[in-house]
């Protein structure tokens, strides 16, 4: 312990609480440039295969450098379809809002208007029949679940 002390003493400023010395320290820390590229590879990995796990991981499969990464913590997402009360069959997102549904019910409640509210209660987007996109991120998480039970 003396000896620890001793080396802490040697490398501090006359005046500098051990607190303030690491903090500085632990400020002033950069791993080399290869660690911090191996460092960010391997996060890209783990995120790309929880996103991905059907496809395989490439040195360019999460985008380049400048890419953000959106974190939340939200948990899976209810694969329950609000218009029908049954599970998803060809989820698709509206992409006025993001909000998904099954093709059918959708299709449906739209009808011959052409046009509606969105179905997601509180939301004030307009949806134009066909103004959606696959959810492919709802067809991963539904494959995953029937693949569990």
């Amino acid at each position: 312990m003396m000896k620890v002390c001793g080396e802490l003493a040697q490398h501090m400023n006359r005046d500098e609480k051990a607190s303030e010395y690491m903090a500085r320290r632990l400020h002033a820390y950069e791993p080399p440039a290869e660690h911090q590229h191996q460092m960010l590879t391997d996060f890209d990995r783990r995120v790309w295969e929880a996103v991905h796990p059907d496809q395989p991981f490439t040195q360019t499969a999460g985008g380049d450098e400048d890419d953000e990464i959106q974190m939340t913590a939200q948990g899976p997402r209810s694969t329950m379809c609000q218009l029908s009360q049954m599970e998803f069959e060809e989820p698709v997102k509206i992409r006025a809002c993001g909000h998904t549904f099954s093709k059918a019910p959708l299709t449906a409640f739209i009808g011959r208007s052409g046009s509606k509210g969105c179905p997601k209660i509180g939301c004030n987007a307009m949806v134009r029949l066909g103004d959606w996109t696959r959810d492919t991120e709802m067809e991963r998480q539904l494959r995953r679940e029937k693949a569990h039970r």
